[in-house]
């Protein structure tokens, strides 16, 4: 049978490429070359045209150019493998010379840029690489006719194969410059070296494309999608091994369908890439935010190559798993639904381990709506211990006013910005997950932490932690933090370098050629790092290039000298009435007169219904034990705490009296039980006089050391 779609392929090829008829094979060289064409080297493709039981028909269309290339190699296609078995042609086909048949079998990998294909060897090296011993990239005369096949053909072919129709695929030409390697024009700047495995991964993911499209009804989008909103492990997917389990015990498919068959030996073919295990899943980016579902199924396969953003997708149409006319990208899947195959990535960090991928493991998952987020870090150690970060991480830290560190202050890592996620991560691959390890004096390991998954849309803004990394000790650590930032990736958890350079590893006092290594994942991608010095203000913004952040600094040592310390400190509230500001708690000013010109007081309404508190922030720690509190006479506080900052939350020492309760005088001192060390204080006013009991009033504010 003759497919239409060739017709103008044929008549084309039978005017400029007829030049000695009775020889097949040179019949279809196109002999006489077109003019070269500036610019990027051109690659030669072919397309999927139809299929018919196990049976693939691929060729020439009206964008193939044989003779000089038609696709720009920059650009990305799967390329078209042949494994020539010797296998007997399908029945009611007739071949000839424009139609042969390929006596073997097709399939195409992942995309790649064209530029990969650099030599006719590394072209049939890419094939094997991805499919074994014996495979190599379609050549134009790779069909053949004739009563045993004996004669050579060109333009199209027949073979066994699932390929998707519409599907475009890079195809070598041996006797012509329509190839990556002798076309005429420039090759573009090299891509990165990849994970070998990729391309293998990327391939096998997408022969799960047809069989899971055909099963795909409504049922199982059903169950997919309520998969998918469990959030098992933090993010918008599901395991497909945990699919396939829930769908079979849901009887929602027929468990000895051949297409299921093929989409559940697909999945088992992931376990074992090169002596590596993957597990793959199904993605749908923005799930949890509410993007619009369809009847019509999108499915795309992951990509791992950062310049490739604009992936080829497919529907199914009509029964017929098709190429969508148009491509998918991450600005179509923040609002619409799109399926992505792809793998998981089991992080050794916490709580965010996958379970054990058995009956017993698979429906503790189905039992999650979300993770169990990890301890959060909340209390000062300098330690190497790892953290996961579960949210916001400390209590509202409030940073030295002056901007200057003190000695033996507490340092934070207070927020954190990937301003474009797309540098780091493929939108495809899901959540970011950053890693941040801090390396001090003699490269000690201070701080390793992970984060956990952030939306790539949250971490466009700041991501505030106030993650206590250490009390700097410039005797114990020195006057250098080295912070290096990772988004992590699937893998081993081993030690490797942090490639810190010559100039930090200096600064930490190590020998120029000391290589600094820590407890992270196999693979990750290198977001940068960068120097915190003692000497700098925590007002400054740090970054790589890639990710930006801010440090904090609360107390440490030193002090004015003050007898009061009240009268140097920076003072807040809760909520202030207008026109009674804070900064009359340490003005100086004693008296308990009435009104704003005297005192601070809360502001009015619901929400500002006391508890509420008015603050000293004395920029560096003091140690004070006496604290002397004035408030306005006729309208007295009658409960009220002295609370320090511990640098963890707050706490109420006990003292002489303290918290005070049923309070009536206008002056009352407080004299705790031992000496406190903080940088802040404050009074919660907890309870306000008996004719305005939802206001407080606090006239002055003084702190002592005895």
């Amino acid at each position: 049978m003759r497919s239409s779609l060739w017709r103008p392929a044929v008549a084309l090829a039978a005017i400029l490429a007829l030049a000695a008829p009775t020889i097949p094979a040179q019949a279809h060289s196109a002999q006489s070359a077109r003019p070269a064409v500036a610019g990027l080297r051109k690659q030669m493709t072919w397309t999927a045209s139809e299929r018919q039981g196990g049976y693939v028909h691929v060729g020439s269309d009206g964008t193939t150019n044989a003779y000089t290339g038609d696709t720009a190699v920059d650009q990305y296609q799967p390329a078209l493998c042949l494994r020539v078995d010797y296998q007997s042609p399908p029945g009611g086909i007739t071949f000839d010379s424009y139609i042969g048949w390929s006596r073997g079998q097709v399939k195409a990998t992942g995309p790649v840029r064209g530029d990969a294909l650099a030599s006719p060897q590394a072209a049939d090296e890419l094939c094997s690489r991805t499919f074994g011993a014996g495979w190599e990239l379609a050549e134009f005369h790779d069909g053949r006719y004739g009563p045993s096949f004996e004669y050579q053909g060109g333009w199209s072919f027949w073979a066994a194969g699932d390929l998707i129709p519409g599907s475009r695929f890079w195809v070598t030409i041996s006797d012509q410059p329509a190839n990556a390697w002798n076309s005429a024009g420039t090759l573009p700047p090299a891509l990165p070296a990849g994970d070998q495995n990729d391309l293998i991964l990327k391939s096998r993911l997408g022969e799960l494309v047809s069989p899971l499209l055909q099963v795909a009804d409504g049922n199982f989008q059903y169950l997919v999608r309520n998969a998918v909103g469990r959030l098992f492990d933090g993010d918008d997917n599901v395991l497909l091994t945990d699919l396939i389990w829930e769908a079979e015990a849901s009887y929602i498919v027929d468990p000895y369908d051949p297409t299921w068959v093929a989409f559940k030996d697909g999945v088992a073919a992931l376990g074992n890439v090169n002596g590596e295990t993957y597990v793959p899943q199904l993605f749908i980016p923005n799930y949890e935010d509410g993007v619009i579902t369809s009847g019509e199924i999108t499915l795309t396969v992951f990509e791992s190559d950062l310049g490739h953003t604009s992936l080829p997708a497919y529907v199914l149409s009509n029964g017929q798993v098709v190429q969508r006319p148009t491509p998918v990208d991450e600005v179509y899947a923040e609002t619409n639904e799109v399926w992505v195959l792809s793998l998981n990535e089991q992080i050794a960090a916490g709580s965010s381990t996958l379970t054990a991928n058995t009956p017993a493991g698979r429906a503790e998952r189905m039992k999650k709506k979300s993770i169990t987020p990890a301890p959060v870090v909340t209390g000062p150690k300098a330690t190497g211990t790892e953290a996961t970060i579960a949210g916001r991480s400390g209590t509202n830290v409030t940073c030295n006013p002056t901007g200057l560190r003190n000695n033996r202050g507490l340092e934070y890592l207070q927020r954190f910005t990937i301003p474009n996620p797309s540098s780091v991560e493929h939108w495809t691959a899901g959540k970011l997950e950053p890693r941040m390890i801090i390396v001090a004096k003699d490269g000690y390991e201070l701080k390793n932490a992970y984060f956990g998954k952030i939306k790539r849309k949250n971490v466009k803004n700041w991501v505030w932690q106030d993650l206590f990394i250490t009390t700097w000790d410039r005797a114990v650590w020195g006057d250098y933090f080295a912070v290096k930032w990772l988004e992590i990736d699937n893998g081993p958890t081993i030690d490797l370098s942090l490639g810190l350079g010559a100039l930090i590893t200096q600064l930490l006092g190590l020998p120029i050629t000391f290589d600094i290594k820590a407890h992270f994942e196999k693979k990750n991608d290198d977001m940068g790092s960068g120097v915190v010095m003692f000497s700098e203000s925590t007002n400054i913004e740090y970054g790589t290039g890639t990710v930006y952040w801010y440090h904090c600094s609360s107390g440490g040592d030193g002090g004015t000298g003050n007898d009061n310390f009240a009268r140097s400190a920076i003072t807040s509230a809760s909520s202030t009435f207008p026109g009674y500001s804070p900064a009359r708690v340490n003005d100086g000013d004693r008296s308990t007169a009435l009104g704003g010109g005297s005192s601070w007081a809360n502001n009015a309404g619901g929400v500002n219904y006391p508890p509420q508190w008015v603050q000293l922030d004395f920029g560096v720690n003091k140690t004070f034990r006496r604290i002397v509190v004035f408030t306005t006479a006729g309208y007295e506080i009658q409960n009220f705490d002295i609370q320090i900052w511990n640098g963890i939350t707050w706490v109420t020492p006990p003292g002489n009296v303290n918290p005070v309760t049923g309070n009536t005088a206008t002056s009352r001192t407080i004299v705790l039980n031992t000496s406190q060390t903080s940088r802040l204080v404050r009074i919660l006013g907890r309870l306000g006089p008996n004719i305005q009991q939802g206001f407080v009033r606090v006239n002055e504010f003084e702190v002592y050391a005895q």
